[in-house]
């Protein structure tokens, strides 16, 4: 029908006939038509059903009073802006709890009205503007920094993270380029990455560095995409996250690897020195007491004759604990990997029991194995088990002559399988008490071989336990790894799924023919790899050197012997450009359903980096391994060099001057006493201290190293010191100053092999309450050229030949000056001399008593005091009673701290110092310290210790104020010891 406006009307509009009601019941929606009065003329059922009401109910009637409770008079403006224009109106309105879209036409004299639900369309646009929202909330939070740019390449959005890793504001944001913020360098390749997002349909892969608002460069690494209308751009969405802290990790693992190589190629060639300057003095006094031994005329008592066989046999027993020492330090410093592979562990336990009963000095002990039942195979280094087995046996011999010695195999208790090894031992037959019998000839007992074996076991990864029992019995326990490769999970027939994740799966993925033909390569395996999937597919797999294909074979025989596959396995691969890639692949077999095999898929892992640290992991464990071993044979060190200088005392005691036979004894004294000095300057370089810290005169110092250099420096040097004229006072360990000087002084005489001045000096300089204590030593010899001086304290770095020194002196120097709080300055040129100058803080004279290095006359230091000596070494006990002896002090003999507490009831108040070495085993020095002075408070009580760091002893005997003697000492430090302990206790009382 035609309408005024325009447009059509159903015809029954019109003409009010049964074909009008015919094409209104055929119109989809609801269809009202008033006249100019507003009386209804008609309406179609879905629009009598959209507003609730019989048709009847509401033709013929007035509009608005027929429709008042449904909500239409919404439209009513609409409908009269219709009536009076005579134009088309179209509106929406919510009309009882719905959504009406209403269009009304002009016709006749009145108006035409069309309606239908829009609710369907309100909820649809509803949900879409809360995905938007959500997609707006998730991009905001997100941990990724996340932007989108326009076609100009103006940044419209950038998420909290970009804006708050960058530092910039939404709208400081919103005035750049993205490529205002890509470094220059890789602006060329940002823009290309851009581009080519373009015509990806999933994006390009971006790496990028952007400069953030403060300068700070930012490495990132993800994903472009751009949004396309019509073929071209019309903005770009980037995602990717800060790399910066795995770039930094990257470069300090670098530099960690540079400094490992660096340092065991120093350590290399630090142990080759250190064989040769550790063999000299042993040699010598093996040497010399070999001469001694002989007793070449007759002219050696029987007991002297003992003393030089004992210190031969203690030498040589040193030299072979150098030379396990030297052995395991050598695995560390040249990285040497242990020999793993799987032994029948019985069998290699009844090797070396075999081999010790074989021996004469097992003569009187029983050694057994018990093996028990069932199969022994274990994984490990046969040649590290057996070292540690026979280790053990020499340190359960070494405590006695008659032993029962168990070794036996550690099985799990629930599935027998063979878990390490068990060594026990316990004296045959009651020991008898402890007194200063004859001294046997043998390698006397110290407990060496647990140290040892504790430090293999570290460096070979097993796990170490001793357990001391009563009667003297001990339990030694060696664990052997337990594997950590968890097994494989069973695989789904990846055949008919593989196609689904290849495209987003973050891990490689290849699947090959049973000829190792490539079939399918994602594109992770493109990054790890470097091969696009168009240069791998159809080539037989390109990441497989020559001589990697065997094991991979193997594992694919495991794979087909398997229905799970395997998982995790270990595999190394190459990369397009060589480099070797640590990765762990999972592998399982593609079948058709009837069972024909059809290829293989393949999972690889990068653990490239995690392999790195591990075994940087592994490298700082065997460090400690090193370290504590170099800290426990310490005080093995000390007692045995204890024993040697003792006994060489002995003979130079009973010896005239300028018998042969008693330079022969000086000699052994000397070499054992740079044996000692060696051993404290090479732990002291490893670990250290100043804790022996009191106030020093270094004018003192300086005066006393002239007297004892100045005739051995030779007639070619002018040598003078120059001393301040006020005390020049510091607070360090005197030992330590004075070995740092003497290294200074010997530096400069080596520089002077032509002749020339060496001139030592103190002075005070600084301002109050920062003033500073000098010394320098300068000498007018041969200079070092820049690159010498820029290395000169590096540690194990030297220009002296071999055998000359290992340099670790003037690293020594560095080391202590350091500690003290002080700087070290080198001048030299090339041909014009060398100046060393040292600033240390100056102490206050009140701050420590100053070290009285006034001699002690030798008649001040006899007693007639009885004294219980408590050593659990034999030899360096009956060594230090003989010395007490010597100078008139009655001694009692204890093995270990409950020998002592039962000789104090025994004789109460006849003691009058107890003397006891602070590391004991069932109890140590300090222990007993406390049960002594739960008794007897006013007893004082003297340790000894074998470790040559000061502040490692004095920890252990803080909690006592006991005084702590070191080891080795000469027979007048222990009687000045023993003096003090004395009179400073008598002073108390």
């Amino acid at each position: 029908m035609e309408i005024a406006a325009g447009g059509t009307t159903p015809a029954a509009a019109r003409t009010g006939s049964s074909s009008e009601a015919r094409t209104l019941e055929r119109i989809p929606g609801g269809c009202l038509v008033v006249d100019g009065g507003w009386k209804v003329i008609s309406l179609n059922e879905a629009g009598a059903s959209l507003l609730g009401h019989a048709a009847g109910d509401i033709v013929g009637r007035n509009l608005w009073q027929a429709v008042a409770d449904t909500g239409f008079a919404a439209f009513f403006r609409h409908c009269h802006a219709a009536m009076h224009d005579q134009a088309d109106v179209r509106a929406e309105a919510f009309c009882a709890g719905f959504w009406l879209a209403a269009e009304m036409r002009p016709w006749r004299d009145g108006v035409a009205i069309f309606f239908r639900d829009a609710g369907p369309e309100h909820r649809m646009a509803a949900r879409a503007l809360a995905q938007v929202a959500e997609i707006e909330q998730l991009m905001e939070n997100a941990s990724e920094m996340v932007h989108v740019q326009d076609a100009g390449g103006r940044v419209t959005y950038a998420n909290r993270a970009w804006r708050e890793t960058l530092g910039y504001h939404a709208n400081e944001a919103a005035e750049l380029t993205f490529l205002d913020l890509v470094v220059p360098e890789d602006r060329e390749a940002a823009a290309a990455a851009i581009v080519l997002a373009g015509g990806a349909s999933t994006g390009a892969s971006t790496r990028w560095t952007l400069v953030a608002k403060d300068g700070r460069r930012v490495s990132t690494s993800g994903r472009a995409r751009a949004q396309l209308e019509d073929g071209s751009v019309v903005s770009t969405r980037a995602s990717y996250c800060d790399l910066s802290d795995a770039v930094a990790c990257e470069t300090l693992l670098l530099h960690a690897q540079h400094a490992d190589a660096a340092a065991a190629r120093a350590k290399g060639t630090f142990l080759d020195r250190l064989s040769h300057e550790w063999r000299t003095p042993l040699a010598a006094v093996i040497g010399f007491a070999g001469q001694l031994e002989r007793n070449a005329g007759g002219r050696l008592s029987t007991s002297d004759v003992g003393f030089a066989t004992r210190i031969g046999v203690q030498g040589r027993h040193l030299l072979g604990l150098v030379d396990d020492v030297l052995a395991y330090a050598n695995v560390e410093a040249h990285r040497t990997a242990a020999d793993e592979a799987s032994i029948e562990l019985g069998t290699l336990v009844q090797q070396v029991v075999a081999e010790y009963r074989a021996r004469p000095e097992s003569a009187g002990s029983m050694i057994m194995a018990e093996l028990g039942t069932g199969p022994a195979q274990a994984q490990g280094d046969p040649a590290a088990l057996r070292r540690i087995l026979r280790c053990l046996l020499d340190d359960a011999l070494a405590r006695g002559s008659t032993r029962r010695i168990t070794a036996a195999l550690l099985r799990d208790d629930v599935t027998g399988v063979v878990r390490g090894i068990t060594l026990h031992d316990e004296p045959l037959a009651p020991e008898a008490p402890a007194g200063d019998g004859p001294v046997p000839s043998g390698r006397t007992g110290l407990a060496l071989g647990i140290t040892v074996a504790r430090s293999v076991c570290q460096l070979s990864g097993y796990a170490f336990h001793v357990e001391f029992g009563a009667a003297h019995s001990t339990t030694n326990r060696i664990v052997l790894r337990t594997s950590d490769r968890s097994d494989g999970t069973e695989q789904d027939d990846m055949a008919t799924t593989l196609h689904a994740f290849l495209a987003a799966s973050p891990l490689p993925i290849v699947s090959f023919t049973p000829d190792w033909q490539v079939r399918t390569w994602n594109g992770a395996a493109q990054q790890m790899f470097g091969w696009a999937a168009v240069d791998a597919v159809g080539r037989r797999l390109p990441f497989l050197r020559d001589e990697d294909d065997e094991p991979f074979r193997r594992m694919l025989r495991e794979v087909l012997a398997s229905s799970a596959g395997i998982a995790g396995r270990p595999s190394v691969q190459a990369d397009r450009d060589g480099r070797v890639v640590d990765a762990q692949v999972s592998l399982s077999s593609l079948r058709t359903a009837s069972g024909r095999l059809r290829g293989f898929i393949a999972i690889f892992a990068d653990v490239s980096e995690q392999t790195a640290l591990q075994a940087r992991l592994r490298n700082t464990h065997k460090m400690d391994a090193i370290s504590t071993l170099a800290g426990g044979i310490a005080h093995d060190f000390n007692n045995i060099i204890s024993v040697i200088s003792a006994h060489a005392e002995f003979l130079i005691e009973a010896l005239e001057p300028g018998d042969q036979r008693h330079e022969d004894a000086c000699t052994i004294r000397d070499a054992s006493t740079s044996a000692a000095d060696l051993t404290r300057q090479i732990l002291q370089f490893a670990s250290p201290q100043t804790s022996d810290r009191r106030l020093v005169n270094l004018n003192d110092s300086v005066a006393d190293i002239a007297r004892m250099l100045g005739t051995t420096l030779g007639s070619h040097i002018e040598f003078a010191i120059v001393t301040s004229p006020v005390p020049v006072l510091v607070d360090a360990d005197p030992g330590a100053l004075e070995q740092m000087i003497m290294n200074l002084v010997l530096n400069a005489r080596d520089a002077l092999a032509d002749g020339g001045a060496l001139i030592v000096e103190t002075s005070l300089g600084g301002l109050a309450g920062a003033r500073w204590a000098g010394l320098a030593v300068s000498d007018t010899g041969c200079g070092m050229t820049p690159t010498l001086r820029a290395r000169i304290f590096e540690p194990f770095f030297t220009t002296k030949p071999a055998g000359r020194g290992m340099g670790l002196g003037l690293s020594g120097v560095e080391t202590l000056v350091r500690g003290l709080g002080g700087s070290i300055v080198v001048e030299s040129e090339s041909g014009a001399g060398s100046a060393v100058r040292i600033k240390l803080p100056e102490a206050r004279a009140d701050t420590t008593v100053l070290a009285d290095a006034t001699p002690v006359a030798a008649s001040t230091l006899h007693g007639d005091e009885t004294i219980l000596l408590v050593e659990d070494q034999e030899a360096v006990r009956l060594v230090a009673a003989r010395m007490l002896g010597a100078y008139g002090y009655t001694v009692l003999l204890a093995r270990h701290g409950g020998d002592a507490l039962s000789l104090l009831a025994q004789h109460d108040d006849a003691v009058d110092l107890v003397v006891a070495d602070l590391i004991m085993p069932e109890m140590n020095g300090a222990a007993l310290a406390q049960h002594v002075h739960a008794r007897w408070q006013t007893m004082p009580v003297l340790f000894m210790s074998g470790y040559t760091d000061a502040g490692r002893a004095s920890e252990a005997a803080a909690h006592t104020a006991s005084p702590v003697l070191r080891k080795p000492f000469t027979s007048t430090e222990l009687v000045l010891a023993v003096r003090t302990a004395l009179d400073g206790a008598r002073g108390r009382r």
